[in-house]
């Protein structure tokens, strides 16, 4: 160093001195001798109750610098920490800690390199130093022990310190108590003896590389003080141990490198001791933090064997998981690094249902991520929301720790839309999971048969659904949530079946759920955030939601032009109810085949759902131009499609009471609150028709109903007191609410299959085979296999008895019909108590012709009634010329509907002219105008079969494309490239130049 020197300094004073090779430098002249070798460039004294120190370099050399934080650290040992009274003040009780360095190659130099680290110790503890085995075995067998032994160097491995060896590996065992190797113990120990240390001490902990690496803490380890380490440092050179657990890793090397290995680590042995190490070798600030951290754990050591187990060495506390259906509510993290514009209304279902039932934080950068994560206590669960996040290691590192110690990481919403594929891959690995991209398409795809992954659950998550989404591939079956079936097809334009998905394509998953540490990373490859995949992603968050917590989906279906400028069309689709599911403890023994009906069912409702979708809008537009009549004709054709859902029936109902047709009405109407009985403005129509049939005390109960529920209708309770002038001021009491509107549906609505099979009478004899063991002949079987008044279809298509499910069929296995309600939906009345005693009661009781047999028939029969739509009053005649049209899938009366995803957005996209825009902005009263809800969860019930329909022209295609074809979309996505992204016509031209 260039330095002014001191003379007359003591030599217990001089810090550093020339030696006998040291050389006077100089930019000009050649090196000369040095003659004073008494002069020093640093000294460092006691000085009365403190100390003084002098430093002569004038350039800062960094060595400079850990000597002025050394001269620092020393003087700290004469001041008390805060709060310790003086021993004349205080209580004599208080004792410091204790700490024997063992040093048995102690070395000048060693010590000098080590100044700053016993100036460290002393001012903490009272501190004993082993340089020889005389010294070393005497500090083993001292009483008090001392709490913490320091080893900072090789001299332990030596031979004859065999003995010295066998104490230090005793004195480990003792719960309570700490060894710490550090300082010029890695730079020196052959890695054979430390490989052969650590297995006495009972550590998995192997040696590994001797390198340089960036390092940053891992926060993972309980009994360590965090704070007081410097979080990141560059580039430490230093022997690197394998076989470290993370909670036993205290610095691991930065992401940027991929190394398992770790710098630093703190365990402990089968009996409750301590252990740390430390390998940088060189001294530095960072090093003087660690060894004290290593040698003073937070939870203060013990001094006796006869500490409590539970007091040194406490388990880790995972962040907690709230409670599923009460408690305090659970804090969900949302990490929106570069937040999407569209983003809240895309995830407006997944917002709604987390502000009702959890604490919601939102972070936008990384240094508000970083600060959250550092912060205690922990979220329930955080959510990756952007793929940004992958290019800051720290946030990804401190989620990786997150994860490890208990908490949960769901990777979703927008995340694997706008992620390159490539980039997946190292992305996970940094997780150490080998998963990687797969394919980018749309299929529908099932819940896993063989359970899903723990702590999922199965019952509150759809069975199957159509997502588009980007899968993955090398995803362990056991952690595969959703993935395609045998039945699944890549699908195309209203989920027509397009290419089978087979072969590898079967092993990959849309979702994925995997333990990591003592917590999970999850995986949600749809791109269109459907309602399905909300679901997945509160669950994966342990959050439980009721009814309606998701709230109704408000969509941009589509654009129209006015005066020159470009509007958006928006729509709204109500919450879809979870099919009620039973957790199975183990997979049924057909789950396999339900899983692929189920694809099948999903499928096919999808695409007659967004069949039907399209007549209600035509309905809609109709109805509010005036044309009651063609619009009640689009209705009744929606329902025909999709079932008679609350929706259709109630629009279908305003319709035709605008043309006077009260008794289609009422049936219209009832049918919706036979599967709503809350469904107000169905309750409302069905009084104002029953008015218009001069049925004066069923209106009157009606209005009552729909005042009960909402008392501020106006236009009720004007009905109501019409009502009662017509009626002469008569009105029956008030009937009970848990019998109108309170009472939950028996029945689910049931979309009817289209399969030849299950509209196959045969010689109306139910097939045994198909209900008990499987009809192999399907449509050519000489006996009935539709559904009929004694049963009810299951899952895997068979037909169950209805008698044997109120628990009065005297057949046993004689019985036609199965005997077995595995496969049945959960939520039926067959698992309902109260209402199975209900109907076997009803079944009982029913006596016409004095016939039991007969009058169970007659009663069954009734029963089926009720349920078979098609014999409803509002199934007969005709409305209107459009009666006759056939429902196609494509342009009907001036509004296309397609399903294409812009910028991360799902459309149902529909184009209107300025003019039918105009005739849907019209007003009408409360409950007269068209209903623009969605209904429930997709049909248990419905099956499927393949389907051939009329593909669009290639004009449509590339309308709806971007320009390209479907076939040339698929050619893009198999090479992982969308089709709006800028490069897509090269990457195709390319492709075909090939």
């Amino acid at each position: 160093m260039k330095a002014s020197h001191l003379r007359n300094v003591a030599p217990t004073a001089a810090v550093y001195v020339p030696t006998d090779e040291s050389r006077i430098e100089s930019l000009v002249f050649a090196p000369d001798p040095v003659r004073n070798l008494d002069q020093t460039p640093a000294a460092f004294s006691k000085l009365g109750q403190g100390y003084v120190g002098y430093v002569g370099d004038v350039n800062a050399e960094e060595e400079t610098t850990h000597l002025l934080i050394a001269m620092l650290l020393a003087s700290l040992r004469e001041i008390k920490p805060t709060g310790q009274l003086n021993s004349t003040q205080g209580s004599p009780n208080v004792q410091r800690p204790s700490v024997l360095i063992l040093s048995l190659h102690k070395d000048a130099a060693f010590d000098e390199l080590n100044v700053a680290v016993y100036a460290a110790l002393r001012s903490r503890a009272n501190v004993t130093e082993a340089s020889t085995k005389q010294q070393a075995l005497r500090g083993f067998t001292s009483s008090p022990l001392p709490n913490a032994v320091l080893v900072t160097d090789a001299g332990i491995m030596d031979e004859e310190n065999n003995q010295v060896l066998s104490k230090l590996v005793t004195y480990s065992q003792r719960r309570g108590f700490t060894i710490v190797f550090a300082c010029q113990f890695s730079s020196f120990v052959r890695w054979p003896d430390l490989d052969a240390l650590f297995q006495r001490l009972d550590l998995s902990w192997r040696s590994g590389s001797y390198t340089k690496m960036d390092v940053t803490v891992t926060k993972s380890v309980d009994n360590i003080d965090f704070d007081a380490l410097t979080e990141t440092y560059e580039y430490p050179k230093a022997l690197f141990l394998q076989h470290v657990p993370w909670e036993e890793s205290v610095y691991v090397p930065t992401l940027q490198y991929r190394s398992n290995e770790t710098l630093a680590a703190f365990g402990s042995t089968l009996c409750g001791g301590c252990i740390g190490y430390a390998g940088d070798v060189n001294p530095s600030e960072h090093v003087t933090k660690l060894v004290i951290a290593l040698c003073f754990p937070k939870i203060s050591p013990a001094n006796t064997e006869n500490q409590s187990p539970v007091s040194q060495t406490a388990a880790p506390t995972p962040p907690r998981e709230a409670a599923r259906d009460q408690g305090p509510k659970p804090e969900v993290l949302l990490i929106s690094f570069d937040k999407l514009s569209f983003f809240d209304g895309i995830e407006q279902q997944l917002l709604s249902a987390l502000n009702k039932n959890a604490v919601v934080q939102e972070v936008l950068d990384a240094k508000a991520a970083l600060k959250r994560l550092s912060a205690k206590p922990s979220p329930a669960a955080i959510i990756l929301t952007h793929p940004s996040v992958i290019h800051n290691d720290k946030v990804i590192h401190h989620l990786i720790a997150y994860a490890r110690a208990g908490g949960k990481v769901i990777v979703g919403s927008q995340f694997s839309n706008y992620l390159p594929l490539d980039q997946l891959k190292p992305f996970f690995q940094k997780w150490e999971l080998p998963w990687v991209a797969g394919v980018y398409h749309r299929t529908t795809i099932a819940l896993t048969p063989d359970r899903v992954p723990s702590p999922l659950r199965s019952s509150k998550l759809f069975p199957a659904y159509s997502a588009k989404a980007v899968h993955l591939k090398h995803v362990k079956k056991e952690h595969r949530v959703y993935a395609p079936t045998t039945t699944s097809t890549m699908e195309e334009q209203f989920g027509q079946p397009g290419a089978p998905i087979t072969g590898s394509l079967l092993e990959e998953t849309a979702a994925a759920w995997a333990p990591i540490g003592k917590g999970y990373v999850g995986y949600i490859g749809d791109i269109n955030s459907e309602e399905e995949s909300t679901r997945l992603v509160l669950e994966m968050c342990g959050v439980t939601v009721k009814p309606g917590d998701l709230g109704p989906r408000k969509c941009d279906v589509g654009t129209y032009v006015e005066a020159g400028d470009l509007k958006p069309i928006t729509d709204t689709y109500g919450e879809r109810l979870l099919p009620t599911r039973q957790d199975l403890s183990k997979p049924r023994p057909r789950e396999k085949e339900v899983a692929a009906r189920s694809v099948e069912r999903a499928n096919m409702s999808r695409r007659k759902r967004l069949t039907a979708e399209v007549l209600k809008e035509e309905g809609n537009k109709l109805f509010k131009e005036g044309k009651s009549a063609q619009a009640a004709s689009k209705y009744r054709q929606a329902a025909m499609i999709y079932g008679p859902r609350p929706v259709y029936m109630s629009n279908l109902a305003a319709a035709l009471l605008k043309m006077g047709k009260y008794i289609e009405a009422e049936s219209a109407a009832s049918r919706a609150l036979f599967y709503e009985p809350k469904n107000i403005k169905a309750r409302y129509r069905r009084g104002m028709a029953n008015k218009g049939l001069e049925m004066y005390a069923s209106a009157i109960e009606d209005f009552r109903s729909v005042l009960r529920q909402d008392p501020s209708s106006n236009i009720a309770r004007t009905a109501l007191e019409e009502t009662l002038l017509l009626n002469h001021g008569r009105a029956s009491s008030e009937g009970n609410p848990k019998e109108l509107e309170e009472n939950d549906p028996l029945w689910e609505i049931m979309t009817e299959s289209d399969s030849s099979e299950y509209k196959h009478e045969g010689n109306n004899t139910p097939c045994r085979y198909l209900n008990h063991d499987g009809c192999n002949d399907g449509s050519q079987c000489r006996w009935k296999h539709a559904p009929d008044a004694r049963s009810i279809r299951d899952e895997l298509g068979r037909n169950v008895c209805m008698i044997w499910l109120v628990g009065n069929c005297i057949l046993g296995n004689k019985c036609y019909y199965a005997h077995d309600k595995t496969y049945l939906p959960a939520g039926g009345w067959w698992n309902k108590p109260e209402q199975t005693t209900n109907l076997r009661g009803a079944v009982d009781h029913f006596n016409v012709t004095g016939n039991k047999n007969s009058d169970r028939a007659m009663f069954l029969h009734s029963v089926m009634n009720l349920q078979n739509w098609r014999s409803d009053e509002w199934m007969s005649g005709r409305f209107s010329e459009l009666d006759n049209d056939k429902t196609t899938i494509g342009q009907r009366a001036g509004i296309t509907v397609n399903t294409t995803q812009r910028d991360g957005r799902f459309k149902y996209e529909y184009s209107m002219s300025t003019e039918a825009m105009a005739g849907m902005a019209g007003g009408v009263d409360e409950y007269d105008d068209d209903d623009d809800e969605d209904e429930e969860d997709e049909d248990e019930e419905d099956e499927d079969e393949d389907y051939d329909e009329d593909g669009w022209d290639e004009e449509e295609e590339r309308w709806n494309n971007c320009g390209f074809t479907n076939s040339e979309v698929h050619e893009l996505l198999c090479q992982g490239v969308k089709p709006w992204d800028e490069d897509a016509w090269d990457v195709l031209e390319a492709l075909h130049s090939m």
